[in-house]
């Protein structure tokens, strides 16, 4: 079943969220199950997270051992990666 869920771009396996649906969030629960199996079948997980304060994006930063945080220069990326430092 996953290899019908991701698609290979170069070397890499690339799971796609779809589009958000307010209806149907993403719980916290889920995303610490998916981030298991992956975890479990591969060497490094990349995620890109929908934004800061996010339950599933705390989840998905709660259970990883090496965080990068990416941002731009905008205002507003930047106040929000400071908010969610000062915890």
């Amino acid at each position: 079943l996953w290899e019908r869920m991701v698609s290979k771009v170069g070397g890499l396996d690339v799971l796609r969220a779809g589009f958000p649906d307010p209806e149907r969030p993403v719980s916290s629960a889920r995303t610490a199950q998916l981030l298991a199996f992956a975890r479990d079948h591969y060497k490094a997980v990349c995620v890109d997270l929908p934004g800061m304060g996010d339950r599933s994006s705390l989840e998905a930063l709660r259970v990883s051992k090496t965080i990068v945080l990416v941002t731009t220069a905008e205002v507003a990326s930047v106040y929000m990666a400071g908010r969610m430092l000062e915890g």
